[in-house]
């Protein structure tokens, strides 16, 4: 029996070595696979590059780096992609992040080749500050956006490296007017947007109340309710009529005729009392309506001040809509 124990020991071991290498070569093999991935996106994506395709061709270069390891060689394509299709910003950004990664990689070439491509792009840079009003600066629950990213507020006063283009700066706050303003940013222009105090919603345009509403639905029902009353009051007036003509001649009435005569005369009375209720609950319904208060006019909330502004090698371009 002693001497079947290595033999044990010795299954024992490569057993466990099985098992503790299955991850690793899953792991090994999901690698792979992310860089075969990774290769293919980078052939598709230098294809486009070629046929100038830039709009389609930078994406596929970006998704390359994120599943490749270390991805160094993908972002340095994805930056020259971003220079060629004139997004200096995006490129100056992807040739910081390919100097920081080479960096980490001990690759000191790679790193000082991306340095002086940051360098030079940084002079060409298009750079966006938003500056924020003091009055602006106390509005509760205002919310930034700058090409639909929120801004938060360390980023209030700082001048933003942005490609050029068309960019958009939105402003928003509960109860408040909506204020956007659009840039068309070229070349290495500086532009400053200097957002203002937002203008308050009118009341019925933030919780859609309406003061008048209530007498108006008032006035609208008690006049309704005078054409039943009104009804009611003509029935009554023609049995009425009828009763009335029980005893023609007054002088000689008695019996079964007197008794539908005096019935005849109290249906009178209540149907003229029935009149008077009908006037006035029409007259009380029209008086309803028309003194009913309504909201004053005012401009559409949904619509938000828009200024255009145009920053070239040349000059700065403004104009505004409402």
């Amino acid at each position: 029996m002693m001497r079947e124990r290595p033999r044990d020991v010795l299954g024992a071991i490569i057993v466990a070595s099985l098992v503790l290498s299955a991850p690793i070569a899953r792991a090994d093999g999901a690698d792979s696979e992310n860089e075969l991935a990774a290769a293919a996106l980078v052939e598709a994506g230098a294809k486009l590059q070629s046929e100038k395709r830039y709009d389609a061709a930078c994406p596929k270069f970006r998704e390359a780096a994120q599943i490749a390891k270390p991805g160094l060689g993908a972002l340095i394509r994805l930056a020259e992609c971003y220079e060629q299709a004139g997004r200096t910003a995006s490129a100056w950004n992807t040739w910081h992040e390919v100097e920081a990664g080479a960096r980490m990689a001990g690759q000191v070439e790679r790193a000082a080749t991306a340095r002086e491509r940051v360098t030079k792009l940084d002079s060409l840079l298009a750079r966006l500050t938003i500056e924020i009003s003091e009055p602006a600066r106390s509005t509760a629950g205002m919310e930034i956006r700058r090409d639909n990213v929120a801004i938060g507020e360390p980023q209030w006063g700082v001048p933003v490296p942005v490609d050029p283009g068309r960019h958009v700066v939105r402003v928003t706050a509960p109860r408040k007017k909506p204020w956007e303003v659009a840039m068309d940013v070229g070349g290495a222009g500086r532009v400053t947007v200097t957002v203002p105090a937002l203008e308050a919603l009118p009341t019925a345009g933030v919780d859609g109340a309406d003061p008048g509403k209530t007498r108006r639905i008032a006035g609208i029902t008690v006049a309704a309710s005078s054409a039943a009353t009104l009804a009611v009051a003509i029935g009554l007036q023609v049995k009425a009529v009828h009763d009335l003509a029980a005893c023609p001649d007054l002088t000689n009435c008695t019996g079964p005729s007197a008794e539908t005569y005096e019935g005849g005369r109290r249906e009178q009375w209540a149907t003229n009392a029935l009149y008077a209720i009908t006037g006035a609950a029409l007259v009380g319904g029209v008086v309803l309506y028309l003194t009913a208060p309504t909201v004053p006019a005012a401009k559409p909330a949904n619509r938000a001040t828009s200024w255009t502004v145009a920053a070239t090698a040349g000059g700065i371009g403004l104009d505004a809509t409402w």
